[in-house]
């Protein structure tokens, strides 16, 4: 068997050899057509590596909806740095991410901030409700609410969702995982999250967790998955966000934070994640569990890891939703025939799905989740006001309307992402679209009603 990329230059080959032959009119069937137009689209990658990432503004959209779709493509595109001659390079962050991205990328400083962060915050005990509520909705798409789960077990609903669907999918055990060793880690890996930020948080992080929980279980991919790819997925999704400063990569970018400095300005925050996940794990012993496995295992799922969290930056989100689609419909649903990179950009593609799932998800759910978002955005609009930068348009609490800008993500965004995974996972996709259609009635029935806020 062969990966896509493979399969695409094989079936083009004939009609390739034709012409070199100085053929003009060459015969093409639909299966070499198909092969031509895909190895076609993996040309243009190559060759127009630039090509706009921007989401198209279709051609029937208002003029507030292009201006908050405008703010999107802005808001994950990679800006050029503001600043003046003369000007200090922006206040830097006074947290755990610069301290960590420096620690590990310039001289390893701020140890001790490291181990002091990791050494707070620890809180005790999961409740019988917690267990009860887990075992119901660990698997369940719907019906799962991680802010419950925050509440239930005392502000850590990243580990305890991880342990349950790690514990389900039966991983740590055929794997030989040290237990006591991926517990701590876990714990550690989830007092590195923000709890100020509104948005990107261990809340957010369990409900990334728990999403791609799902995508494992609901149509029997667990069953095409090896226990290496299903580990690495759901370690992707614990440690995505980690550190998070509350900002996106163009903020960073713009002021010339430090973290941008040292990744040259290419997707910053998830690099940063990365980072710190990976200087906590390895150079803390309790928490290496690691250690204990067999050395090509854990190069293959930190390799993979590294590819999952890199394909969460928004900047990736056109070029890889064209990719998969294009991969999904030549390779077809059974992903037991999938190999190779064809595999990693299935498991990138479907822990993104996963992190922009919230309108995807019930409107208890995806109304909890736009507000936290839009806090979090005027948050960063109100630095970039205070600096004296253009404010982001959906940043900006004086212009923005949230309401219309959720409409917009979840109509462009979120539902052409579903629609692809739906290409693997029918059934799970078809739950999460109906949320995508029910959420965006919503919207559009509070924008009649001339509203712009999220409702409370």
């Amino acid at each position: 068997m062969a990966d896509a990329r493979s399969l695409a230059v094989r079936g083009a080959l004939p009609v390739l050899q034709q012409l070199k032959l100085g053929r003009c009119t060459v015969e093409i069937g639909p299966a070499e057509a198909q092969a031509l137009n895909h190895l076609l689209g993996w040309l243009t990658e190559v060759a127009l590596p630039d090509r706009s990432r921007s989401v198209p503004v279709p051609l029937e959209m208002d003029d507030e909806s292009k201006y908050m779709l405008d703010g999107y493509n802005e808001h994950f595109s990679q800006p050029e740095p503001e600043y003046k001659r003369g000007q200090a390079l922006g206040p830097p962050l006074s947290s755990a991410w610069q301290d960590t991205i420096l620690l590990v990328t310039v001289k390893r400083l701020g140890s001790k901030w490291l181990a002091k962060t990791l050494a707070s915050k620890k809180t005790k005990g999961s409740t019988e409700a917690l267990s009860a509520e887990l075992a119901e909705t660990v698997f369940d798409w719907s019906a799962f609410d991680a802010v419950r789960i925050n509440e239930l077990s005392a502000g850590r609903p990243l580990e305890v969702t991880a342990h349950a669907v790690l514990s389900k999918l039966g991983v740590v055990e055929r794997l030989r995982l040290n237990r006591a060793k991926l517990s701590a880690y876990l714990g550690a890996v989830e007092r590195l999250y923000k709890p100020e930020n509104p948005y990107h948080s261990n809340t957010h992080a369990a409900d990334v967790v728990q999403g791609v929980a799902c995508v494992i279980d609901c149509d029997g991919l667990v069953s095409r998955l090896t226990d290496l790819e299903a580990l690495a997925l759901v370690l992707a999704a614990v440690i995505h966000d980690a550190g998070h400063p509350g900002v996106n990569n163009a903020y960073l970018v713009r002021v010339v934070q430090a973290p941008a400095i040292v990744y040259s300005d290419l997707a910053v925050n998830e690099y940063g994640h990365l980072a710190l996940a990976f200087e906590t794990l390895f150079h803390h012993h309790e928490y290496n569990f690691f250690a204990d496995m067999p050395e090509d295992d854990w190069r293959f799922v930190r390799r993979t890891v590294v590819e999952l969290v890199l394909g969460t930056d928004m900047a990736q989100h056109t070029k890889d939703l064209a990719s998969f689609t294009s991969t999904a419909k030549l390779l077809g649903g059974d992903f037991g025939t999938w190999e190779g990179e064809s595999r990693a950009l299935a498991l990138r593609f479907l822990l993104h799905a996963c992190d922009i799932s919230n309108p995807a998800r019930p409107w208890h759910v995806c109304r909890e989740w736009a507000a936290r978002i839009t806090r979090e955005n005027f948050e960063q609009g109100d630095k970039e006001r205070a600096q004296g930068l253009q404010v982001s348009p959906i940043c900006d609490r004086e212009k923005a309307n949230p309401l219309k800008g959720q409409l917009v993500f979840a109509t462009l965004f979120v539902r052409p992402t579903w629609e692809a995974v739906g290409l693997l996972c029918p059934r799970l996709s078809a739950t999460a679209l109906a949320h995508v259609g029910a959420n965006a009635a919503r919207y559009e029935k509070l924008l009649a009603q001339g509203l712009t806020d999220i409702p409370a």
